[in-house]
This record gives C-alpha cells, structure tokens and sequence, in this order.
C-alpha cells in the first residue's frame, strides 16, 4: 500500500487544508449524525490524539482499536459492540458519497432488509466491480473488479445497517464486508439506494487530484445542520 509506505493514514489524507476523514464527520453532521464511532488500526494513536479534541462541531467522536487488521466486516462489527442504537451508518475511510441519507432510512423499513447500501452511477466499473440492482432496488448480484468494463453501478462504500445484524457476523480475521457477506446474504436482505450525487474514492494517489475540487462542490460548500 502506498500510503503505508508513506507512513500516511488514509483517513488522515490532507485535503483542502484538513484530514479527509474530517469532511466525512462534516457530511455526518449534515446528515444529522451525532455521534461517530472509529474501527482504528493502521497510525490509530495518531487519529485517536487528533480526535481528542472536538474538531467537527456537534459530532463526538469515540474509538475502537482493532489488534489485528480486521477487514472492513470486521472492523464494523468491532465498533458495532459499542453501539446503542438499533440502525448505523457504515462508511469506508478512504471514500466520500455526501448523498442524503433519508432515502436509505426509508428503505430500511421494508420487511427483512438487514442493509441498504449506497451506489452510485459510474463512467466506468472496471476499477471498482459493479452492483447489479433489480427495478425496485433489491440488490440481485455483484461483478468483480476488473470483469467488465463500461457505465455501471458501484457501491459508493456508505451503508445503513441494522447494529445487531453487524454484531452477529462471522469472527473470520478479515473479514470483507464487499466480498464475504454482501454477495452470500440472502434475498430480500440487502437493498440499493441510488445516489444522486458522484462519489470520491482516495484507495489510489492518482484520485487525490481530484480530491480538493470535490470537496469544495459536495460538502464544503453546503450548508450543514
């Protein structure tokens, strides 16, 4: 990874001038989020000390610290423990989707739904694989990274979740929310939401040139709750 080469958090990427993981909270907020629970491994002292004081207004901060790289099933479900509502939102540390998240709650409703996930509409799936989505938005499939090519449906790496579903998953060291439980859960339990906003994805240095106009569009310069 070229970023641990670099000694360098993803999440602490410097963009516009403050971490990336930074806008995500602002986004939260917005999204009336007032808490934010972090899975921490790679560099966690250096953003448990950063988060020790309150950097994004009206949003708390607490921690989980994972002994061993988890994955990001694993890593869910560690923070999941502490935890005290019934639903949580999800999110990857090295992507941005400043969607709404009203309509995910929304979807939530329907009978069985474990997870609503995010997607996003793409120029090209090849770098990322693509969510097959059904007419009513039942996910039915996914296509691995590299498979196809083309304008596409990704998974924009933001998901509303029921908590105890999150801590019932498989103790498996790691465990890949993306290719170990989303494509083996059963129908009916997992649903899409279509953005209606682009998605930022930092995985890649290549991507981080884009990083500080995105910022400014989607998130710095709306308004937040």
């Amino acid at each position: 990874d070229v970023y641990k080469r670099q000694g360098v958090a993803k999440p602490m990427i410097p963009v516009g001038g403050r971490p990336f993981l930074e806008w995500q909270l602002e986004w939260l907020r917005r999204e009336g989020v007032e808490e934010v629970v972090l899975s921490l491994g790679y560099r966690a002292e250096e953003i448990e000390g950063h988060f020790r004081v309150e950097r994004v207004k009206g949003v708390r901060v607490r921690w989980v610290k994972e002994e061993e790289a988890l994955g990001t099933g694993g890593g869910a479900r560690l923070a999941a423990h502490v935890v005290e509502t019934a639903w949580c939102v999800v999110c990857n540390g090295d992507s941005l989707c400043p969607a709404g998240l009203g309509a995910l709650r929304d979807a939530a409703r329907r009978e069985g739904v474990e997870v609503v996930m995010l997607v996003c509409e793409v120029d090209d799936v090849r770098d990322y694989g693509s969510v097959i989505v059904g007419e009513g938005g039942m996910v039915e499939g996914f296509v691995e990274k590299g498979s196809a090519a083309g304008r596409g449906v990704v998974n924009a790496g933001v998901y509303y979740v029921r908590t105890m579903w999150l801590r019932g998953l498989a103790e498996r060291v790691p465990l890949s929310l993306e290719r170990e439980v989303f494509p083996v859960m059963r129908q009916g339990q997992l649903w899409a939401v279509r953005a209606d906003v682009p998605f930022l994805d930092i995985g890649v240095p290549e991507r981080l040139m884009a990083a500080e106009a995105f910022i400014q569009k989607w998130v710095a310069g709306r308004e937040c709750v």
